[in-house]
């Protein structure tokens, strides 16, 4: 039930926020900030036991963070 109540929060943020703006640059723009509301929102409220291992898998495979 939370992760509906935050994709629709994050959406109407988006749809507020830049209702405005067109093209390829509005729909860049709202795919990005939506993808940043959703996936702050989810590590908050940790909605998934499973993010926690995909971010640090994620980290090791960019390098940000050395292999343990």
């Amino acid at each position: 039930m939370y992760t509906l109540v935050l994709g629709i929060a994050a959406y109407y943020c988006c749809y507020m926020l830049f209702d405005h703006v067109h093209g390829f640059t509005g729909m860049v723009t709202r795919s990005i900030v939506f993808l940043a509301l959703f996936i702050t929102g989810s590590f908050v409220m940790k909605l998934s036991p499973d993010l926690v291992p995909v971010w640090h898998a994620f980290q090791k495979r960019l390098g940000i963070k050395k292999g343990d």
